[in-house]
């Protein structure tokens, strides 16, 4: 590695066909490490801006640049405090991704209070890599798609989250007329008799089945990317049970990506934007 990409964190990436994305989930060490903080009962103050530079920099060992810099800050807030900018995507993208989106929804852009700091400073550090904006602006994508089947009341509108058509609606996915999505639906989604409950498959499962009989709520709709062959179904009314990002909580991170990634599904079904 070269001293420009010395601040670049080891990625953790799953492989599938000719593509690869990251893995969201937590690793065994970061599971450790928040274990660990979780046990501790006194809890310090923050280190002020000054200190966690001066450790940054004599952990860059003569070689500083502002991204070096940024890479060995040692985080001030959450389950991972004081790891490094650094371990931290390397060992928890999700929680990354999650604690972004919360801190750029933050009013509180200006303050010096070493907390808010840190805040901003990670959100500068994440957003230097192209596959963690990725990952971010998959985050808002999955917002809009809620937005949308809370309005419409329309489960078929929620994006399927994970593998190859992760950035896929329900509904484009089940009524698509692509001979490999149709494949993945009819092949893959509809037979299966293992998902794990809770998990996002689950729920896809059970919207496909529905839609097979007749009985979920849906409109019919037009794919501009693909043709499609679905007039409307009988509607009935049905919420999906999505989980919310709770931006005041370091525990709420994607619990089902999680489950999922135990079914192997985000390994076996990669997708890149």
């Amino acid at each position: 590695m070269s001293s420009d990409d010395l601040h670049v964190p080891a990625f953790r990436f799953a492989c599938a066909r000719a593509n690869k994305s990251l893995i969201l989930v937590t690793s065994a060490e970061a599971n450790a490490v928040a274990s660990d903080n979780r046990r501790t009962k006194t809890i310090k103050a923050a280190k002020s801006v000054e200190i966690v530079e001066k450790v940054a920099r004599a952990a860059c060992r003569g070689i500083i640049t502002d991204e070096l810099l940024l890479a060995n800050s040692q985080l001030q807030f959450g389950k991972y405090r004081n790891q490094t900018f650094r371990w931290v995507l390397e060992n928890d993208v999700g929680w990354s991704v999650n604690v972004v989106t919360s801190v750029e929804k933050e009013t509180d852009t200006g303050s010096s209070n070493p907390l808010n700091v840190s805040k901003r400073k990670f959100v500068q550090y994440v957003r230097l890599f192209p596959a963690m904006v990725k990952e971010l602006r998959f985050r808002e994508m999955c917002d809009a798609a809620l937005t949308r089947e809370r309005s419409t009341a329309d489960q078929g509108e929620q994006l399927l989250e994970f593998g190859m058509y992760r950035a896929s609606s329900w509904w484009q996915l089940y009524e698509s007329a692509d001979a490999e999505e149709r494949r993945y639906v009819d092949i893959f989604i509809l037979p299966k008799t293992d998902c794990i409950p809770g998990t996002m498959m689950t729920e896809f499962h059970h919207y496909c089945l529905n839609r097979r009989a007749g009985t979920t709520t849906t409109a019919a709709k037009t794919d501009t990317s693909t043709t499609t062959a679905a007039a409307a179904t009988t509607t009935t009314t049905t919420t999906a049970t999505v989980s919310a990002v709770d931006s005041d909580s370091d525990e709420v991170i994607l619990a089902a990506v999680t489950k999922l990634e135990r079914e192997g599904v985000v390994n076996a079904l990669n997708y890149l934007l």
